[in-house]
């Protein structure tokens, strides 16, 4: 007779974990303008490695070599660091941060934080993935808070070339 018993107990927790996924995924919307407007740097760029540092708990550090500085003074190779990663048994998954992976080809909004690490601004708001002539942010399981309220995460496409015009008055 346990087993009923365990079933429903399995049930009601992974419910409150996709309740309180659905919780975590609550992020205020940024606008490309607004992004520009607060990054130190904005670059295109290919991820060339990936490593999980201890710093105090468990962060990854991407390597990005820099294919064009599109706003800011650009460095040639970039490392950028996120909250969460994967290291033997241990693991953080961090809702709303920007994940990279090797061979990813991004453009990425970046700040730096108080100990110098450059970040992904707003997270995975700041990060547009490449694909052919267009970069794309996936916002898709993330609710969205907007001037006119509560909106869900959609993908959105903007081509290379609006994305340089956008910049083009801050790079000056």
């Amino acid at each position: 007779r346990p087993r009923p018993v365990a079933a429903v107990g399995a049930a009601v927790i992974a419910v409150a974990m996709v309740a309180a996924t659905a919780e975590a995924a609550q992020l205020r919307r940024l606008g490309v303008d607004e992004l520009a407007a607060s990054a130190v740097v904005v670059v295109r760029g290919h991820v060339v490695a990936t490593a999980v540092v201890r710093d105090p708990g468990l962060e990854t550090d991407s390597t990005v070599v820099i294919d064009e500085c599109l706003a800011g003074t650009c460095p040639a190779v970039l490392a950028v660091r996120r909250h969460g990663g994967e290291q033997g048994d241990d693991g953080l998954a961090v809702d709303g941060e920007a994940e990279l992976a090797a061979g990813d080809e991004v453009v990425l909004f970046v700040r730096v934080d108080r100990q110098q690490h450059a970040r992904v601004l707003g997270g995975v708001q700041g990060l547009w993935r490449v694909e052919d002539d267009v970069a794309v942010r996936d916002l898709r399981g993330h609710d969205l808070a907007t001037s006119a309220g509560w909106r869900a995460g959609e993908r959105e496409v903007l081509s290379l070339d609006t994305l340089r015009l956008v910049l083009r008055p801050r790079s000056r």
